[in-house]
């Protein structure tokens, strides 16, 4: 496999994480198993931004289009995360595509 294939694996492998096409587990289980982004923390805004233009780059528009619709409910304009994380004793989820939220408190559930 080239580094050019790797890349662009990583990336669909990221979308897929990221719009709730595949689950982590899915995803560790294939034989291509790389991620663009740390998939076991809240994806950063700019690491975000990155995929996007990734696929920008790559004139792949329905998947920049879906990932602009993520991040617009994921980070307030200047980058930061709209919602607080959970801080529930005991969350509860009943979502966890694109992002696990607390159905007690409604805020994201993240990894500290």
């Amino acid at each position: 496999m080239t580094e050019n294939q790797i890349l662009h694996l990583s990336m669909i492998n990221s979308y897929n994480l990221i719009i709730g096409n595949a689950s982590f587990d899915e995803i560790m289980d294939s034989d291509i198993n790389f991620f663009a982004h740390n998939p076991t923390k809240t994806i950063e805004s700019s690491t975000f931004q990155l995929i996007i233009w990734y696929f920008q780059d790559k004139e792949m528009f329905e998947y920049c289009a879906e990932l602009n619709r993520v991040y617009n409910e994921m980070y307030n304009e200047d980058g930061s995360i709209k919602q607080t994380p959970c801080r529930c004793e005991y969350p509860e989820v009943k979502t966890y595509t694109p992002r696990a939220v607390c159905s007690i408190c409604n805020n994201i559930i993240k990894r500290r």
